[in-house]
């Protein structure tokens, strides 16, 4: 897991690491390999404030978060719609956290690509 200031970049990461973070947004969700979601979910432990959800598991994910209690979930359509509404959704503290616990696959090559795209949009934010 890679750290930009408040920005964690975790793209081929399963799950976070939970004890690393206070309070957070998270994107999470890409391509459908049939798996569940449960044990990712219970280990946010509280720590994420806003789900924002992409690709073709944002649904079922958020089913899955909804299941165990999350209410402030955001389905976006792109990658960019992700990040613009966790940086307008994060308060000063807060951590922006990419860990989307699916494949990449369907919108990007890989996952060093969205990892890559990550990057440059949080680098974009200090010019």
């Amino acid at each position: 897991m890679k750290q930009f200031n408040n920005f964690y970049e975790g793209a081929y990461a399963k799950y976070i690491l939970p004890g690393v973070l206070l309070q957070s947004v998270l994107i999470g969700g890409g391509y459908d390999k049939q798996n569940t979601y449960d044990e990712w979910i219970e280990a946010f432990d509280g720590k994420v404030k806003l789900l924002v959800l992409i690709g073709q598991t944002r649904e079922k994910i958020a089913e899955c978060a909804k299941k165990h209690g999350m209410e402030n979930i955001v389905l976006a359509d792109s990658f960019e719609e992700a990040m613009d509404t966790c940086v307008k959704a994060a308060c000063p503290g807060d951590a922006v956290l990419l860990s989307p616990a699916c494949a990449s696959w369907g919108m990007f090559p890989n996952y060093e690509v969205r990892g890559k795209m990550f990057k440059e949009y949080v680098n974009s934010l200090k010019g």
